[in-house]
């Protein structure tokens, strides 16, 4: 979006920082408004994961888990099936609200000490017709 002054602003997002308005100038970004108590150090990035299903087919899904995870120690599990087909789950805070809020949710489950994969659905955007 541009205003009145020529100055252009959006929505940003990251692995670790839910969207928060930017200002967009001479090829940097600003944060000009944000959640001052968002919780950013509970934050883990998730790990892109690709397995085969019964069939073959390659599924993608995205593994969140928590800080500090050592090999022997064991974490409850959760499976987390998104809302709809037609989209995807991203590695980061997602652009549309309901995925944003997911998420929200595996980090904050992972803040918590579970490792969640999330998965993606089969006709889900991005991967092709086949999938």
């Amino acid at each position: 979006m541009i205003d009145g002054l020529g100055n252009s602003f959006a929505l940003g997002s990251s692995g670790l920082e839910p969207a928060a308005v930017k200002r967009l100038e001479q090829g940097k970004t600003q944060t000009i408004f944000s959640s001052e108590d968002y919780p950013r150090s509970h934050l883990t990035l998730p790990e892109a994961v690709v397995f085969s299903a019964a069939d073959g087919m390659k599924i993608h899904g995205q593994l969140f888990l928590p800080k500090g995870l050592k090999t022997d120690q064991k974490n409850p599990v959760l499976l987390f099936f998104h809302g709809g087909s037609r989209r995807q789950m991203l590695l980061g805070f997602h652009h549309r609200d309901y995925y944003h809020y997911a998420y929200a949710m595996n980090q904050y489950l992972a803040s918590k000490g579970y490792i969640v994969l999330s998965v993606n659905y089969r006709s889900g955007t991005g991967y092709g017709l086949k999938f």
